[in-house]
């Protein structure tokens, strides 16, 4: 369920019922009032704080309700609590998932300049919502992606760059598929650096591996180059990575195939691995990746970063 929360001045709490009224008929969304977040007694800046690692989006009303004068000319301008509310849910949400919705009269900041905004009409509270504004709400509601609990968009770009701890367990490993007491584990630590969109990145993976097949038993000092890095839209994050190398530093017993238990690899193969964070587990990715070779499975395995 998608939580969006509309905020607005008290002049225009009946719009932003209708507004909420009109988000209440999209499906998986729920419209969170400012008047149902924020109660009496409460900081509403630790209120808007925990909002903002609450909900997937947030709508406000720029309603013309205050007597200003900007350059010697009288305007009216939207209470300023309410813009203070839309920039730092902007700023901690991303831009795409908060919606301004601008009435006739309105005087917009000139930090405002190049916004773009859903054009409501003259402020009427006893009127039914311009039909127009209603489809783009709705519009703009129904595309709008899911989120990760307890992390903001902007907060996953910076939770996800750093160093983590690694724990990948093998199910197959080079065709090798592995039953207890087999295993093949690597441990080790992972550092990521993304960018502040969160549309690249970079880092690497390096550790020990340990692997036991059968009488056979081998270790390894592995590091894999972080090709790219990416947060998706549902939150969670893509990573492909790359063998830089493989330096054995163990061995007993007959390797049951030479292919993985080399004294030392380089290659270029590349997997990619998508990881979410799941509830229930803060600070805690997991993932599951799968390669192939010639067409058919040649490793896989499941993933565990945790901080």
């Amino acid at each position: 369920m998608k939580e969006i929360f509309i905020g607005s001045s008290t002049e225009g709490l009946e719009q932003a019922k209708e507004v909420a009224a009109a988000l209440s008929e999209v499906p998986d969304v729920k419209p969170l009032l400012w008047t149902e977040c924020f109660k009496l007694g409460d900081i509403t800046f630790l209120s808007i704080e925990a909002l903002a690692h609450r909900v997937a989006g947030a709508v406000f009303l720029a309603t013309p309700d205050d007597d200003s004068i900007i350059r010697e000319q009288r305007v009216k301008t939207p209470r300023a609590n309410v813009l203070f509310e839309y920039g730092y849910l902007t700023a901690t949400l991303t831009r795409n998932r908060v919606a301004l919705c601008r009435y006739a009269g309105a005087e917009l900041p000139s930090d405002f300049a190049g916004v773009t905004y859903v054009p409501m009409g003259a402020l009427d509270a006893g009127k039914p919502l311009d039909h127009q504004a209603r489809v783009r709400i709705k519009s703009w509601a129904t595309e709008l992606p899911a989120i990760q609990l307890g992390f903001s968009p902007t907060n996953l770009v910076h939770g996800y760059s750093g160093m983590w701890q690694v724990e990948t367990v093998y199910e197959t490993y080079r065709r090798l598929s592995f039953k207890d007491p087999d295993y093949a584990v690597l441990n080790g630590k992972a550092i990521l650096q993304l960018s502040p969109n969160g549309e690249s990145g970079t880092g690497c993976v390096y550790g020990n591996f340990q692997v036991q097949f059968g009488d056979c038993y081998a270790e390894f000092e592995i590091c894999d180059r972080v090709v790219d890095a990416k947060v998706l839209r549902d939150g969670c994050i893509r990573i492909r990575s790359a063998v830089q190398s493989r330096q054995r530093t163990k061995l007993e017993g007959k390797p049951p195939q030479r292919d993985g238990f080399e004294s030392e690899f380089r290659g270029a193969r590349e997997i990619d691995l998508v990881m979410d964070c799941p509830q229930g587990e803060p600070g805690i990715l997991r993932g599951h990746f799968t390669s192939e070779a010639g067409g058919a499975l040649y490793s896989m395995a499941n993933c565990k970063w945790q901080r």
